[in-house]
Order: structure tokens, then sequence, then C-alpha cells
């Protein structure tokens, strides 16, 4: 994903300068701005996903964690 995003480095830098020196530069401006908003899409889903997975972590909810898994119960709305 991290390399789809190196991949629009050129067409990006023709873009900065116009949508016409785009376009005659032979960048197809409708799908460069397509994948443009996929691919930050995607990389901000990422680092969401994984800043989640590690705030969840280190947040000392353990305790809270090993006091449910005592009781064989899930706590709702918890990732334990």
């Amino acid at each position: 994903m991290l390399t789809s995003s190196f991949l629009l480095i050129k067409p990006l830098n023709a873009l900065l300068l116009g949508e016409d020196y785009a376009r005659s530069m032979g960048v197809n401006v409708y799908s460069l701005r397509v994948a443009i908003i996929t691919v930050a899409s995607a990389l901000a889903g990422v680092v969401t996903a994984t800043a989640w997975v590690g705030l969840n972590s280190t947040t000392g909810d353990n305790r809270r964690c090993m006091w449910w898994r005592e009781r064989e119960a899930a706590p709702p709305f918890t990732a334990c």
C-alpha cells in the first residue's frame, strides 16, 4: 500500500503545476484523483487501526480483562 503511494509521485507533481499541464503530460486527472482518495483512505485506515490496537494494549485495561476472564464472561463492548 505504501508502494502505491510512491507510484503516484510523478503524476502528483504534474498535477501540482495545473490540470491542463497534467493532461498535456498524459495524466488522466480523474483517475489520478480517485487513486489519491483511495490510497489516502487506505493509509489512514491502516494507521488508525494500528494506533487503536497499540493504545488498547497499553491502557492498563489488562487487570479489568483478567477479572472478566476469571469469570469466563466477556464484558460488553470491549476487546477482552
